[in-house]
Order: C-alpha cells, then sequence, then structure tokens
C-alpha cells in the first residue's frame, strides 16, 4: 500500500496506547489462586492482607488510564492521558 500510494516516511505517523488498571485481579487470565496450608490458615482466620483482597468482588471495569503518543518524522508528540471510571 505504502509503495503503490507512494507515502514517503514523511507522511507517516505512528501510534501506540496502552492501558494500566490501578487494581489489577489476583491472576489476570483466570482470577483465581492456589493456597498452601500457610495460606490457607490465613484465609480461614480472617487475617492479612491475602484475605482482604479475596473478601472484596473483583469489580466488572477495574479503575484505570490509557496513555497514547505517537512519534513521525517531525519528532514525538505530547503523552495524553484518559482517564476512566
Amino acid at each position: 500500500m505504502i509503495l503503490d500510494k507512494n507515502i514517503f516516511g514523511r507522511n507517516i505517523y505512528f501510534t501506540d496506547e496502552e492501558r494500566f488498571i490501578l487494581n489489577p485481579p489476583l491472576n489476570k487470565t483466570t482470577n483465581q489462586i492456589r493456597l498452601d496450608n500457610k495460606g490457607l490458615e490465613e484465609y480461614n482466620s480472617g487475617k492479612g492482607k491475602l484475605f482482604e483482597k479475596i473478601a472484596n468482588p473483583v469489580p466488572k471495569f477495574p479503575k484505570g488510564f490509557m496513555v497514547t503518543d505517537g512519534i513521525s518524522y517531525n519528532g514525538v508528540d505530547k503523552l495524553i492521558f484518559v482517564l476512566g471510571q
């Protein structure tokens, strides 16, 4: 396409974006965890950070933000931050 339309490097603008989640789930793939005996005792006693993470429901749409930027022959563009709910 670039050769067919006679596009040069000065006419190309590359962009990319990345989403950052503020409270990621325990396991990104399945949101499951495995406990050893010590971890299971901690969970059953209701103490510690592990219990707090498991006891709180995971929101369907976790809070986060997105960052996007672009680059061209003329240089790098300013970072754009998109805040989510």
